[in-house]
C-alpha cells in the first residue's frame, strides 16, 4: 500500500509541473470526507482537487476536471519521507 501511494504521487508530480503539495489540516481526520468525484471511493491517504473548479479526485485518476488552466492540489495525509518511509 506504502509502495502504491509513493507511485501515484510521483506520477501526479511529474504530470503537473507546478502542482501544490498540502498536507491535511488534522491528519486524524476521518477517512471519509474525503471521496473521489470520478470512482467515488474514500481517498485516505491522498487526493487531487482542482483549485480552479473545486472538484477533487483519487491520485489514480490523474485528471480530475476539464479546466484549462487547472491549479492542482496534492492533499496528502501523511509525508513521503517521515510518516510513509520506515526507519
Amino acid at each position: 500500500m506504502k509502495d502504491k501511494e509513493l507511485q501515484s504521487r510521483e506520477v501526479v508530480k511529474s504530470c503537473y509541473s507546478k502542482v501544490v503539495i498540502k498536507q491535511f489540516d488534522n491528519p486524524n481526520i476521518r477517512y471519509d470526507h474525503h471521496v473521489c468525484g470520478t470512482c467515488n471511493n474514500y481517498t485516505y491517504l491522498s487526493y487531487l482537487s482542482c483549485m480552479t473548479c473545486k472538484k477533487s479526485g483519487c491520485t489514480s485518476h490523474i485528471t480530475v476536471c476539464n479546466c484549462l488552466n487547472a491549479k492542482m492540489v496534492l492533499n496528502i495525509r501523511l509525508t513521503d519521507k517521515v510518516d510513509l518511509e520506515p526507519e
